[in-house]
């Protein structure tokens, strides 16, 4: 289940989140 949460798009939201 971990593995399934942590998906590239969620990593690149999160990225994005922090960049703006």
């Amino acid at each position: 289940d971990s593995n399934e949460n942590k998906t590239p798009d969620f990593d690149q939201k999160k990225l994005i989140d922090l960049v703006y």
